[in-house]
């Protein structure tokens, strides 16, 4: 929730900032959000002031002794090539692996955040949130940064508590960050604050792991799309049989855009990343199955592949719906705040595609961020409007689905160990083929399209069903690649073009459809699975079996 506030509030001080007024003169007018982060926190916290925040606390006496006992005479000696001799004593940090360490550290952290919350927060003039060590705040404007370097200042002095500065960040948001505006703000930083002189300026920030500022969701999404795509790579580069490729695509692949998709969608074609994605790992040339196909498998390979899509949205609504209290308070808390000066970039509540008008009481400001406030995207999510309209109405119209849109009055289904998991199963079927039977029919004539004209009966998939559950997933992979066209000949890749039977039929093309009718493919065939034997009868080959194939070069030698 530290980073829906802190997008949130961006976007309100930028939204309230006059951009038409900008010059030299009013750079400390200029909203920014300012990312703190110190150096060596834990190791560097003075043990002085612990003991101070204990007794501050009121810790009770028995408590209180036992922990200065822990921090207490920590001697350092000399060890390998030294005598042993007493060196110092150790009067900074908390306990590597120590359970307490992390409560110890935070209740020292305390009244560092009152000072925030007492000279900054509260006046209005920011929103500062906190998680262990890493501070956020979105300031109204530049020149707040002087009260906020004071707490600093004095957290230096008092708890040892230092500013790496070269990992802070100012981000610039409301107007494009310029070499000239860069160059401004650090010589007004240079005048006013010096000490923070070296902070990195930029249009963006990382703050808990999610990029705050401009083109957020781009440079949110960047580093997990590039190890989705690694994790692609290690499951093909594997070697493994399909049903285990899809198995460590959903557990190793699939779980790396978690995180992120909880506040936005990712930035990309879906459609096209989630058929490459499976094409890849079932070693099948592009765009031989649709994408609802290609979430539809589990019929060959046991198991199906997840929905990036699905997936996504549903860590969305997860989140949406576990923080939904607080969304709909800070909701309310907002539109109390913008009703009295509502603004053209403000975005409706009901769609993050559609513009904005200033006579929306409900608007969410923009803040001049082309991405979408990330508030926006958890209230459509809760509500099931905007991008979920359409899945909202798909499940009032189907009875094991109408649970989700009067979640939670009405539970998820009990055969479900959780809501991410009732509802990943309910998005998987936007995905998924509607009928098994229809979508491979239409693939089926498509791949033998150079065979036509002939006939397919609509129910030739249910009797071959049948038989095919009987046979090893590998048989059924090598059907459905040959069903999909899926094999790597000539006239799928541009590479091999005009190469010509691999088994040496002259005048014909290496492509699938010829080696349905291959004579010599056929032969192999027949001797491996020994047809011809079965076949043969006393008065020779019965001609009704040997119909059922190509002809075969000295059937009967």
């Amino acid at each position: 929730l530290n980073i829906v506030d802190l997008d949130l509030f961006t976007r309100i001080f930028n939204n309230e900032f006059d951009i038409s007024d900008l010059r030299f003169e009013k750079i400390g007018d200029i909203p920014v959000s300012a990312l703190y982060d110190f150096c060596n926190a834990f190791p560097t916290l003075i043990h002085a002031f612990l003991f101070l925040v204990l007794i501050m606390y009121r810790l009770p006496l028995s408590y209180r002794n036992a922990i200065i006992s822990l921090y207490t005479k920590i001697s350092v000696y000399s060890s390998g090539i030294g005598n042993g001799k007493f060196l110092f004593y150790v009067l900074c940090g908390v306990k590597t692996g120590c359970p307490l360490s992390s409560l110890l550290f935070l209740l020292c952290i305390n009244p560092i955040l009152f000072l925030f919350m007492n000279l900054s927060d509260n006046p209005g003039f920011s929103c500062t949130r906190v998680c262990a060590d890493d501070f956020g705040s979105a300031l109204q404007c530049l020149s707040r940064l002087k009260t906020q370097a004071s707490i600093f200042t004095l957290a230096a002095a008092c708890a040892g508590l230092v500013l790496k500065l070269s990992k802070c960040v100012i981000i610039v948001s409301c107007v494009e960050l310029t070499d000239e505006l860069e160059a401004a703000i650090r010589l007004w930083l240079s005048i006013n604050i010096p000490e923070f002189e070296e902070f990195i300026i930029a249009s963006s920030g990382k703050y808990l792991g999610y990029y705050l500022g401009s083109d957020t969701t781009h440079c949110s999404f960047k580093a997990p799309l590039e190890k989705f795509e690694q994790r692609i790579n290690e499951v093909v580069d594997g070697k493994a049989p399909a049903t285990t490729s899809i198995l460590r695509f959903n557990q190793r692949a699939v779980p790396v855009l978690s995180y992120v998709s909880q506040f936005a969608f990712p930035p990309v074609n879906m459609t096209d990343l989630e058929m490459w994605s499976i094409h890849k790992i079932l070693r099948m040339p592009p765009k031989c199955m649709s994408r609802q196909l290609c979430h539809s498998t589990a019929f060959c390979t046991e198991v199906n592949p997840i929905s990036l899509s699905a997936y996504c949205f549903a860590n969305m609504l997860r989140f949406a719906h576990s923080e939904a209290e607080y969304l709909v308070d800070l909701h309310a808390k907002t539109v109390a705040r913008l009703q009295s000066d509502p603004r053209s970039e403000a975005t409706p509540l009901c769609s993050i595609d559609t513009p904005a008008i200033s006579s929306n009481s409900l608007d969410i400001p923009y803040g001049g961020i082309n991405d979408p406030p990330i508030l926006v995207s958890l209230l459509h999510a809760y509500k099931l409007t905007g991008p979920f309209s359409v899945f909202k109405d798909n499940c009032r119209i189907d009875p094991n689905r109408a649970w989700l849109v009067d979640y939670p009055t009405i539970n998820f289904p009990k055969p479900y160990k959780s809501f991410q998991s009732s509802v990943l199963a309910a998005l998987s079927v936007e995905f998924s083929v509607g009928s098994l039977s229809a979508e491979l029919h239409v693939k089926a004539k498509t791949t033998l399209l150079n065979l036509a004209p002939f006939e397919m009966p609509l129910e030739w998939f249910e009797e071959l069903q049948t038989e095919l559950m009987k046979q090893t997933p590998y048989i059924k992979v090598c059907w459905l690649k040959t069903i999909t066209g899926a094999w790597c000949t000539s006239t799928r890749s541009a590479a091999l073009h005009g190469r010509t039977c691999i088994f040496g039929c002259e005048d014909c093309r290496d492509e699938l459809t010829h080696y349905l009718v291959c004579p010599i493919l056929w032969q192999f065939g027949c001797a491996a699975l020994r047809l011809l034997e079965l076949m043969k009868t006393p008065l020779g080959f019965s001609p009704e079996l040997v119909s059922f194939i190509p002809p075969l070069t000295n059937l009967n030698s």
